[in-house]
């Protein structure tokens, strides 16, 4: 009478495929067992609950290579400690990732307009800016400081070349430096920001354009931005100006004609930065 299993009765017992046990066996995680006349696995109890520890194991999150090391020579009893302390640390770590995605669905299934998932959070990108440009900041409105946040939030959605993200930093770093300056920025800002209602056609756009394009402090900025821009390698083309394209799309068609116009206005290069 048999008293050992086949590979399909111990795959039917541990509810696996028989490729997961050949792969156990393939990797050594599971010792090859005898075998039959005909070449057939046999299984013994023994095999069993090594097969079910691994399963245990499996379902912590512990990977293959893990469990192996775990199980392979005598373990002492600090080491599954350790392993065990380090396992719910990560869990902890994952569990409270979920919940700020939860809390940050149910911030969206919240608002009375339609979902706009394509525009990033821009929370984290305040408290960047804030970190930055320090007080400065305090100084804009809630409706700047936002569309600020949204063009910004570029740098920090997307992986680019080394030195384009210290880059822009460099550049806020010489605009505090630069009061006039940044407080023309300032102003500036507050005006593009009031645009966001206006329709695409109100001859207000022009006319700002206009005024921007004939006011000697914005023109002072742009001539100040230019060499900055040219003096950093790492804000050359074709990146500088996909990043110019991406800050186009945080704006409302008012204010993207508004761009479109006062750089028709400009009397240098303004390197499309907005």
């Amino acid at each position: 009478m048999r008293n050992l299993l086949r590979i399909g009765e111990v795959a039917q017992l541990l509810g696996v495929t028989t490729k997961t046990l050949r792969h156990y066996h393939k990797i050594g995680l599971l010792q090859e067992p005898e075998r039959t006349p005909a070449g057939y696995r046999l299984y013994s109890a023994q095999d069993l609950l090594r097969l079910q520890q691994i399963r245990q194991l499996q379902s912590f999150g512990l990977p293959l290579k893990l469990i192996k090391t775990m199980l392979g020579e005598p373990t002492e009893k600090h080491s599954w400690r350790e392993i065990l302390v380090a396992l719910d640390q990560e869990l902890a770590t994952q569990m409270s990732e979920l919940m700020q995605r939860r809390t940050r669905i149910q911030e969206l299934l919240a608002q009375d307009t339609p979902l706009q998932l394509e525009q990033p959070d821009t929370r984290a990108t305040v408290n960047w800016m804030k970190d930055l440009l320090g007080e400065y900041t305090d100084k804009l409105s809630p409706e700047a400081l936002q569309l600020e946040a949204k063009i910004w939030a570029a740098i920090q959605n997307f992986q680019w070349p080394n030195g384009f993200t210290p880059g822009i930093e460099g550049m806020a770093t010489q605009w505090l430096q630069q009061a006039p300056v940044l407080e023309a920025l300032m102003r500036f800002a507050e005006r593009i920001a009031a645009l966001k209602a206006v329709p695409i056609t109100d001859p207000e756009i022009t006319r700002l354009a206009d005024e921007c394009a004939q006011d000697q402090e914005f023109i002072a900025f742009m001539q100040y931005l230019a060499p900055l821009i040219q003096q950093n390698p790492g804000l050359d083309a074709p990146f500088l100006a996909i990043f110019s394209d991406l800050m186009d799309t945080t704006l409302a068609p008012a204010q993207q004609r508004f761009f479109t116009e006062l750089y028709a206005r400009l009397p240098i290069n303004s390197g499309q930065i907005e």
